[in-house]
């Protein structure tokens, strides 16, 4: 059979080779045809189970092509400590902020239906940074000082000051946090987040990876549904990111928010997100910028 499909193949058939053979001429030429069948077969298959996945895939399970949504905006407010936003939590109609820069750092609150604004300082030695409320306390991160800072709040209608709780401790740097299914995440500016408990107890690591490549400089984090969104560091794009398999779901284009805010300062990026989830509005800011941005997102 072998040596028959080489004749053919190289269109030199040998007749004694035929007359020889206890098979007829015919015969070699149907198996011919049926090997010419496989070969298609075997180089077409790849290419149909290729064009099927395609089809058939899914925003929830695939990151290799990561849809691209524009935001845009809906209601402007304004940012009312034009602080260096670290950590930004939508709570009774109130954006609460985390501000950062060592000897500025703060913890503000302003209210969006009225004109209430306050805000409580941070001591010198803390460069605050990421912000997230579970169980009636506020949990703000530190940069390179490994302590989460701690406050009580009883009613989510509660005015600064806020009563101090003890810190804890975490190791590493401290960038952005949030809080999903009680469990509290947390950034610090690679392309890992960190699931700890309240306590601070460290309970895995996820990988964030957008098209198969990993995703650094991640910062503020803020839990939307079953999701986690983040801010980049230098990046006007937002990523929606599953919080186990680690895959980036989907891309928000941001630059429209930031062209209308014309930031001045290289050090003004982006960065600030709060949800509100009766709404569906969120809320997006920036360091030092002058607005708070009010737009929606699509979700797998």
């Amino acid at each position: 059979m072998y040596k028959a499909q080489f004749y053919f193949n190289t269109s030199q058939a040998n007749s004694t080779f035929f007359e020889e053979s206890p098979y007829s001429f015919y015969t070699y030429i149907q198996l011919f045809s049926i090997c010419k069948v496989f070969i298609l077969s075997a180089l077409l298959l790849p290419l149909a189970l290729f064009s099927n996945a395609e089809a058939q895939g899914s925003l929830t399970t695939s990151s290799t092509n990561s849809p691209i949504q524009n935001l845009t905006i809906q209601k402007i407010f304004p940012h009312k400590s034009r602080g260096f936003t670290q950590g930004l939590v939508f709570l009774n109609n109130q954006l609460w902020e985390s501000n950062g820069l060592y000897g500025q750092s703060s913890l503000c609150v302003q209210s969006l239906a009225s004109n209430y604004f306050s805000c409580q300082k941070i001591p010198d030695q803390y460069f605050a940074e990421g912000l997230a409320y579970l169980d009636s306390v506020f949990f703000q991160l530190t940069w390179r000082e490994g302590k989460a800072l701690r406050y009580s709040l009883p009613k989510p209608n509660s005015t600064l000051p806020l009563k101090t709780l003890p810190a804890l401790n975490y190791a590493g740097e401290g960038w952005g946090l949030t809080v999903l299914n009680k469990k509290l995440y947390l950034s610090n500016g690679t392309d890992t987040l960190y699931a700890y408990t309240s306590s601070f107890k460290l309970i895995k690591k996820v990988a964030i990876k957008l098209g198969g490549q990993a995703l650094n400089r991640l910062n503020e984090l803020e839990t939307i549904g079953p999701y986690i969104l983040a801010n980049r560091w230098f990046d006007t794009n937002i990523y929606l990111i599953h919080p186990i398999t680690g895959s980036v779901l989907r891309t928000y284009n941001a630059q429209p928010l930031v062209a209308n805010e014309s930031p001045t300062d290289n050090n003004s990026v982006l960065n600030g997100l709060a949800y509100d989830s009766s709404t569906g509005n969120l809320y997006i800011t920036g360091k030092n910028w002058k607005n708070i941005y009010q737009t929606k997102i699509s979700l797998p």
